[in-house]
């Protein structure tokens, strides 16, 4: 039980990281792109990446989740570390959320425009982008 509470603390710590990464980048649009393009393209890709590791990893946890007993466990709060109850399912229910989905779709449409040069994690966006599990198909 123990090394289930130190892996789910440190699964939702790390999903809090990159939600103050999406947070950081999420004006990347108000950069003007006149003689800053680059600039404005890659705050984009930041939370870009942000946004899709967290629904491949909460994706991912998901789908190896099934037994009734560890879903329950990682519903529970941690008040100490500030995980409400019912986390997990929160998590689950966001995964197929239509505003996360329009992120990602728009997020998708918006990286295409982006020249392959200035994608330095180019690879891992792929990996995201192309994990069929990820949008249902």
């Amino acid at each position: 039980m123990e090394e289930m509470e130190d892996f789910w603390i440190s699964y939702v710590e790390g999903l809090i990281e990159f939600d103050l990464i999406k947070s950081r980048y999420k004006s990347f649009y108000q950069i003007n792109s006149i003689g800053r393009q680059e600039l404005q393209q890659k705050a984009f890709l930041n939370g870009y990446t942000s946004l899709l590791s967290q629904h491949y990893y909460t994706l991912q946890i998901v789908k190896k989740t099934q037994n009734p007993d560890t879903i329950k466990f990682f519903n529970q709060s941690f008040p100490k570390y500030g995980i409400q109850q019912g986390t997990f399912d929160l998590l689950k229910n966001k995964l197929t959320a239509s505003n996360e989905l329009t992120r990602i779709n728009a997020g998708r449409v918006y990286y295409s425009t982006i020249p392959d040069q200035l994608i330095e994690n180019q690879k891992l966006i792929e990996k995201y982008l192309t994990n069929k599990a990820m949008f249902g198909n």
